[in-house]
């Protein structure tokens, strides 16, 4: 994908979302796309190759979140793997601190590479589990807002980001193909978590269909 066509597909997504980042922001985006696209020769990090769905269904859905964050100044991302959506929220909103939670170590050293070639003060990498960082007084009810995208949500993973939440925090968690078993099987999941609910968002994502499902979880009882 020519650097031109780069620039003018995320432009017009963006335009879409109505969002606007500075001109290094979509430098970073184009150096994230060239080096995912590389990484992704030798290893699985994206089943998704073509660079132009790489820029909608990773990088425009990913901050389909911006605008449901509202001013929260810490993010964790549960399950980064190729560091979506919390990559691309760290560049969009560069005074968020952000911390990516990978348990896979070829990923996790992927996303510490990318942190440092984007030069991202503002984000962290966790190797491993988000149970085992839950379990860390350091992290707990630390973080104001938790993203998700395409992990599966166990009992465990969901009482995990229970605790790493503030009290008055809130879980997204960005599942495109979200429908009512998908709610029902997340909803036993979610019995004896102190997670709960609160509504589900349907955003329209630039140049697909289809909406994207964004299920919005707030703690409860403590």
């Amino acid at each position: 994908m020519e650097r031109a066509s780069f620039y003018s597909l995320f432009r017009s997504g963006l335009e879409e979302l109505a969002l606007d980042v500075a001109p290094h922001v979509l430098d970073s985006f184009h150096e994230y796309l060239l080096l995912l696209m590389k990484w992704s020769q030798s290893m699985n990090l994206t089943a998704v190759r073509e660079p132009e769905k790489i820029v909608v269904r990773h990088f425009l859905e990913s901050l389909l979140l911006v605008k449901l964050l509202g001013n929260a100044r810490t993010l964790v991302d549960v399950g980064s793997g190729a560091g979506f959506p919390g990559v691309p929220l760290g560049l969009a909103i560069p005074g968020m601190s952000v911390k990516l939670v990978e348990s896979a170590g070829k990923k996790a050293n992927f996303l510490r590479q990318l942190v440092r070639e984007l030069a991202m003060p503002n984000v962290d990498v966790f190797h491993g589990r988000v149970e085992n960082m839950a379990d860390s007084p350091d992290h707990r009810r630390s973080f104001e807002r938790a993203t998700s995208r395409a992990v599966a949500l166990s009992r465990r993973t969901l009482d995990a980001v229970a605790r790493l939440l503030v009290p008055d925090g809130e879980f997204l968690v960005l599942a495109a193909g979200a429908d009512q078993a998908y709610l029902d099987r997340l909803g036993r999941s979610l019995q004896g978590v102190r997670l709960a609910v609160t509504g589900v968002e349907e955003p329209s994502l630039p140049f697909e269909r289809k909406p994207r499902r964004v299920i919005r979880l707030a703690p409860v009882g403590n």
